[in-house]
């Protein structure tokens, strides 16, 4: 029998690298990043841009974080930013119209340009929110909010990352002068909705889910916990990142099990209904009921699972969810054989 000193060790070990993170939070700002903003001068322009008011409370001019290691031990953050603030690159971006049918004004309520790692591609991510106001003589209505979680792959080649962050903000100002062309003949009721406009009012940048879950299947059930931060949705698909946490029975052991990035795909039904597609990577401890052959090493498993579920959440609300479906977990450890098991899942959330 395994003392409990060494599973404690065990267990320090493994949540150690998915926390640290979180124990030692600090950073040091001492660099800044300039980089080009290169606006785009096709799309057309048929209104005025009267102005563009930045509600973020961080530097007027930053658009995302970057990290390095400083003395090789100490995290260090860097900022890139415009040359200009990013309201000024914003309103200059748009060319005067001689011959204009409107006049709208912008707020930036969150802009930040990040990598996102999943497990199939680590393309730019470029989050956005920005509430459009039109003007009817002295008095302004908001058409709704702009949002933006435009994924970017640039091309194969190496390129450094301010480069990068260059191509990514040509890229999306041109997507944005688009969604601004429509939503102005949106405004005037001459064509559909854009894509990106979110109509219902949002109160943050980010939701927070909490969910508890669990699936029973032939020899086994299991139990787990999320928490994850998801963007507001605009268009029918999301993808998003979260973290897990597991326990599993099974008639020859028990785990428990970490998972730090849970990859979500979020296929819209209507307002109210989803479907929902999850893959997880877990490292987990195992717990054998018999353990006369069992070696230290075999305390370790690793786990890839996966569920299809139908969700119940309201788009772009915060309030009650939940989800049912299928689950499959594979699982590995050293010297035994491969593992699989399929069974019911049923989840209880709740999105604040």
């Amino acid at each position: 029998m395994f003392k409990n000193k060494t599973l404690l060790n065990l267990t320090v070990f493994i949540l150690f690298p998915l926390f640290s993170q979180k124990i030692f939070p600090q950073q040091i700002v001492t660099d800044t990043v300039y980089i080009d903003f290169v606006p785009d001068s096709l799309v057309p322009v048929n209104y005025i841009i009267k102005s563009v008011t930045d509600r973020r409370h961080v530097n007027p001019q930053l658009i995302s974080y970057s990290q390095k290691n400083k003395y090789i031990l100490i995290p260090v953050e860097v900022e890139l930013c415009t040359h200009k603030t990013l309201a000024d690159n914003i309103k200059d971006g748009f060319q005067k119209s001689q011959n204009y049918a409107d006049t709208f004004s912008l707020d930036i309520n969150y802009f930040l340009i990040s990598r996102y790692k999943g497990h199939f591609g680590s393309p730019y991510l470029l989050q956005a929110d920005i509430p459009v106001y039109r003007y009817s003589g002295n008095d302004t209505s908001q058409v709704g909010t702009l949002v933006y979680n435009s994924r970017y792959m640039l091309s194969g080649r190496k390129m450094k990352k301010f480069k990068a962050y260059e191509e990514v903000m040509m890229k999306w100002h041109t997507e944005f002068k688009l969604d601004m062309l429509t939503t102005a003949g949106y405004a005037r009721q001459l064509n559909g909705k854009p894509e990106n406009l979110v109509e219902t009012p949002l109160k943050r940048s980010h939701f927070l889910h909490g969910i508890v879950g669990g699936a029973i299947g032939f020899n086994f059930w299991m139990v787990e916990g999320e928490l994850f931060f998801t963007r507001p949705e605009a268009g029918r698909s999301s993808w998003y990142l979260g973290n897990i946490i597991r326990y599993q029975h099974t008639r020859d052991f028990e785990m428990i099990g970490f998972g730090k990035k849970s990859e979500y795909f979020v296929k819209r039904i209507n307002e109210n209904w989803a479907f929902n597609v999850r893959t997880n990577f877990l490292l987990g401890l195992t717990k054998w009921n018999d353990t006369e052959d069992i070696k230290l090493y075999q305390l370790i498993q690793l786990s890839l699972s996966s569920g299809q579920y139908i969700s119940y959440d309201i788009r772009n609300t915060g309030g009650f969810q939940f989800k049912t479906g299928l689950f499959e977990n594979g699982y590995y450890i050293v010297s035994k054989p491969p593992g699989l098991h399929i069974g019911l899942y049923l989840s209880i959330g709740y999105k604040f």
